[in-house]
């Protein structure tokens, strides 16, 4: 596994049952990684198809390292930050899914984004060393230059996209109503306050005592944490099973046990 688990059993409370099923889930991706690690599948027959199935690797090893992440910070009690990273784990959803629908060219796309990402860096961290007579970022002349030559051979595909541009020219939202998630979207929004420090969240920090306004005791509610665990597993649980499929990988009687966990527990996607 890649991390201890949420805490010893009955140590926080009555969701033991959540704390078992979000171990199963770490065990599933990891089990998913070894898998493809022992057959080597990444050696695909097409370049563009190497390229998608080198872009689901990324994202199965980021979404157990999320998975992980969440469950290290509910160890903790920390459930408004494992929430803010259960974020990120419905939008690597969300970017799957998106992808798969077309994947050769999709995955292409989201791969060279790349190029575009650190050309607009570099540019802006030399203006900002500039502007504020900050020292200036590491400047290789031959990093610089193949970065320069593989951001203009990509940049067309990219334009007309607005002011704020996407590897896929849509916005999360619309990414996920193409694909059939906009609940899940609704999900997203939802946590991204968690994200942010905004006015919101201050209840969640601070308590009017007697003696006036005082910081809120460390502590989580198990409801709480067990509904987090539940989430993290479905979306961990669904990006598991696409990249089951994608690598070829018999893993459908440990999802099946999977669905249902969650089943029992109440999640309504099993």
């Amino acid at each position: 596994m890649l991390h201890k688990g949420i805490g010893a059993e009955g140590e926080v409370g009555a969701w033991d049952d959540e704390r078992r099923l979000f171990r199963r889930v770490d065990e599933l991706l990891c089990k998913l990684l070894s898998r493809i690690g022992e057959a080597r599948i990444i050696s695909a027959s097409s370049l563009a198809d190497r390229v998608y199935k080198g872009i689901c690797l990324f994202f199965l090893l980021k979404a157990a390292k999320t998975h992980a992440a969440i469950g290290l910070l509910m160890d903790n009690r920390c459930v408004e930050d494992a929430r803010a990273l259960l974020r990120s784990l419905i939008e690597l959803a969300i970017n799957l899914r998106y992808i798969s629908k077309e994947p050769e060219k999709r995955a292409l796309l989201y791969s060279e984004y790349a190029y575009v990402v650190w050309w607009r860096r570099m540019k802006d961290a030399k203006k900002i060393s500039s502007e504020h007579s900050l020292p200036p970022p590491e400047d290789k002349p031959e990093v610089a230059d193949e970065l320069r030559k593989n951001h203009e051979g990509v940049k067309a595909n990219y334009r007309g996209r607005g002011r704020k541009p996407t590897w896929s020219g849509l916005s999360v939202k619309r990414m996920a109503e193409e694909v059939g998630m906009a609940a899940d979207y609704f999900f997203y929004t939802w946590h991204c306050g968690q994200l942010h420090s905004g006015p919101e969240n201050a209840a969640s920090y601070l308590q009017m005592t007697a003696r006036g306004l005082n910081a809120a005791p460390w502590e989580a509610d198990p409801k709480e944490l067990a509904g987090t665990a539940v989430e993290t597993c479905r979306y961990s649980q669904l990006i598991t099973e696409t990249l089951g499929q994608v690598f070829a990988v018999e893993i459908q009687s440990d999802l099946d046990e999977i669905k249902s966990m969650l089943a029992e527990l109440g999640d309504g996607s099993a």
